[in-house]
């Protein structure tokens, strides 16, 4: 299922504001993983294992609680919805990350070779979905872009 990284992303929310070191949820698909992998090389999460059990698929999440990581927990916006899809290019990637790509600003996209930052992306030379961001303006910036549709 294609929002089961909004699931995700609203419990990690919901866990940071309740001081909630570890959660646990269900099966993950491939994009929730790569997204729970970019989040934790960026250090927001330290560790998610995956615990072999009569249920189905569970995984342990367990949130890093320093003062960036709960920046990035606050912030952090849905770009990409089942509906409302938001795709750049390379050209676009560009310019998104000349204007949102700061030190502190995250941007996670959904691409053919999987999921990453927008630094990795542009460093790769690969566009794509972009997913999750931190950055307050980047949705009205990619409308004027046209990429959302």
């Amino acid at each position: 299922m294609k929002t089961k990284h909004l699931i995700l992303v609203r419990l990690m929310r919901n866990a940071c504001e309740k001081n909630m070191s570890q959660f646990e949820f269900g099966r993950l698909s491939n994009i929730s993983l790569g997204v729970l992998k970019v989040l934790q090389d960026y250090g927001a999460v330290m560790s998610f294992t995956h615990v072999d059990c009569d249920e189905p698929s569970v995984y342990f999440i367990k949130l890093n609680f320093t003062k960036s990581s709960r920046r990035i927990f606050k912030n952090l916006k849905i770009i990409s919805r089942r509906r409302k899809q938001a795709f750049v290019d390379v050209p676009q990637l560009i310019k998104v990350n000349k204007r949102f790509g700061g030190s502190r600003d995250l941007i996670i996209l959904s691409t053919d070779k999987g999921v990453m930052t927008s630094r990795e992306a542009l460093e790769k030379n690969v566009g794509g979905e972009v997913l999750l961001a931190t950055s307050v303006g980047l949705i009205k910036f990619l409308k004027s872009l046209g990429s959302i549709e």
